[in-house]
């Protein structure tokens, strides 16, 4: 966090967690992208967890970007992330 950077790149940052600390990393993140303004990368084979955080979503298959926007345009009224991103990936 030295010299104020406006992005923060996280690669699987709840990997190991229990489920407190999944709650208490989800937390902090959204306290600095409120107070700091900070816009973070977030790297995740955790589906529920980037469906709770991120707003926008880059999905990718075999190195290939297979979906990019929104949150809500690729995850309906009440789905799971999970269950968009496997259909995306049998499409």
């Amino acid at each position: 966090m030295l010299g104020g950077p406006k992005l923060l790149l996280l690669d699987e940052p709840s990997n190991g967690l229990d489920p407190l600390g999944m709650r208490e990393l989800r937390e902090i993140i959204f306290q600095l992208r409120k107070n700091e303004n900070l816009a973070f990368f977030i790297s995740s084979h955790l589906l529920d967890e980037l469906q709770q955080m991120c707003d926008e979503l880059i999905m990718i298959r075999e190195g290939t970007v297979i979906w990019k926007g929104p949150k809500e345009k690729v995850v309906k009224d009440g789905q799971r992330l999970e269950d968009a991103f496997l259909g995306l990936m049998q499409g």
